[in-house]
């Protein structure tokens, strides 16, 4: 947690502005609060010290009331955004609409395979194993990253996941179709964090947030157009040439990954700069980190991550938003062709209503935090998952009544259940590591944690769908989702009070 401090720069912070445009055309930053400078100023014959009680102290502007502003000018970064990042935003938003290519054609073609003789728990399974290759993935992201670049594991990911998906084209068994759709999931499972990961990196601190959340969208828009474009290839040459057109659209994307990522990742190139320090610098730098460094260095357990407060109430609550959403991300179509009477391909465009609504629940979600509730993320997600368990109860009791009355429904419904699943599963992981004053070395480790125990939820909701299905029938189904949603707004609770008591101790100070 970072405490307002003065830093007694004069009027309106006019030395904070000069020091910083000093150090922007020495080409360097400022680093810490209290008025330690950077090795490179350090070390400079023409540089020095500025002392900071010299000045007048009784300026109430200078105060950093906020993680917002200490992080805003930490560095003296100027939030300006180049042509650079606007291409590698673009570059990576559209290579992540793209790896739907390699998700969604399963639950579009999924009706056409079962009017072929596919029961619906061997394609139950098929997800099933997905999912779970998905998951183990994402618990290997951290092996793979000791061995690869960034570059080489998503130019890996992007290959290696689209010629499974075509080979989905050639598949006459449901052994092979689990297999072919395992080994597309393992690939596939690193492609999120890791562009997330890029994109936070390539941005400014102070517009990090922003970014992020909009970049976020790419998983809806990824998921309408994969729908629209498998619903027309199918009413068009059939389920194989599905699987093939996808597959290649994956491919085509490891390409320019390739030539336009950096060669070598951020952390490389600091510990390449490390190894090149003096030992007068190293010396300094340890002697500036003290204890904190120390601690944040110390290796970070699983049960000490477990015991922090609010750490479990993220995991529950994350895991029961993230079912639903897989959920009916995987069954819409059926849920058309089987209940309603839809063709085939009119369905799969369907269901990309359940995405447009998503869209609008996700940007929503982030203008809310920011404006309405001043950055309390835990604090938005109960309202959303308090009416996302109204609204599925509703549809649960509107199953047939028409097209419709199903698109209003899957549009509420995808509005409410993608506010919370963008917020739990990406930032709020930090900033619950934040509130509880933890090392940014936490952060990782309680990220994975939420992730991981939510994709094992994501696991046993495949593999019990269709069971459901076969006894209570969709509107059954549609409650269960229902219960999700409160159970989830419950769970969340404890991680609102240890927000809540974060933010009061925030405000105590910078009054």
């Amino acid at each position: 947690m970072v405490k307002p401090q003065r830093l007694g720069f004069g009027n309106g912070g006019s030395l904070f502005r000069e020091m910083r445009g000093n150090a922007q055309k020495k080409g360097c930053s400022l680093h810490g609060r209290q008025g330690v400078p950077s090795n490179a100023l350090a070390n400079n014959a023409d540089y020095t010290a500025l002392k900071y009680d010299d000045y007048d102290d009784d300026d109430e502007e200078d105060e950093f009331c906020s993680i917002e502003d200490y992080m805003r000018f930490r560095d003296g970064a100027e939030e300006k955004v180049t042509n650079r990042m606007k291409g590698l935003f673009a570059l990576t938003y559209v290579a992540y609409i793209a790896i739907y290519f390699a998700r969604k054609p399963m639950s579009v073609v999924k009706p056409v395979l079962a009017q072929e003789g596919f029961s619906q728990h061997s394609l139950a399974m098929v997800d099933t194993s997905m999912l779970a290759c998905y998951a183990l993935g994402q618990f290997m992201i951290g092996h793979f990253a000791q061995h690869l670049t960034m570059r080489q594991m998503l130019c890996s990911a992007f290959l290696l996941c689209g010629v499974s998906t075509m080979g989905l084209s050639m598949s006459n068994s449901a052994g092979a179709f689990s297999v072919l759709a395992g080994a597309g999931g393992f690939f596939a499972a690193c492609v999120n964090p890791l562009l997330v990961i890029f994109i936070s990196d390539t941005f400014p601190v102070s517009m990090r947030a922003t970014v992020v959340g909009l970049w976020q969208t790419s998983q809806q828009a990824g998921g309408i157009l994969a729908n629209n474009v498998a619903a027309l290839v199918l009413a068009w040459r059939g389920w194989r040439h599905v699987f093939l057109m996808c597959g290649l659209v994956v491919m085509a994307f490891a390409a320019p990954l390739g030539l336009i990522l950096p060669a070598k990742d951020i952390s490389q190139e600091e510990k390449k700069v490390e190894n090149t320090q003096t030992g007068q610098q190293q010396q300094q730098q340890q002697q500036q980190g003290g204890m904190q460094q120390q601690k944040a260095e110390r290796p970070v357990t699983f049960s000490e991550v477990v015991r922090l407060p609010g750490v479990l109430s993220l995991c529950t609550s994350y895991m029961l938003i993230k079912m639903a959403r897989y959920c009916l991300m995987f069954w819409l179509p059926t849920y058309f062709v089987s209940r309603i009477g839809m063709p085939a391909a009119k369905a799969g465009a369907m269901a990309s209503f359940f995405d447009a609504g998503g869209v609008l629940g996700g940007v929503a979600a982030g203008l809310l935090t920011d404006k309405l509730v001043k950055g309390r993320m835990m604090l938005t997600t109960l309202p959303y998952s308090v009416l996302g368990c109204l609204s599925c109860l509703a549809w649960s009791f509107c199953v047939g009544r028409g097209d419709l009355v199903n698109v209003v429904c899957m549009v509420v419904v995808g509005f409410l259940v993608a506010g919370p699943d963008g917020i739990l599963g990406g930032a709020a992981s930090k900033n619950l590591c934040e509130y509880l004053n933890k090392p940014p070395s936490y952060a990782p480790a309680i990220s994975g944690l939420v992730n991981g125990v939510a994709s094992l939820g994501v696991i046993a909701m495949s593999a019990c769908t269709s069971n459901l299905l076969d006894r209570f029938g969709w509107a059954g189904l549609f409650m269960a989702l229902g219960v999700m949603m409160g159970g989830a707004a419950v769970l969340s609770l404890p991680a609102v009070v240890v927000e809540r008591k974060y933010f009061r101790v925030k405000a105590a100070q910078c009054s």
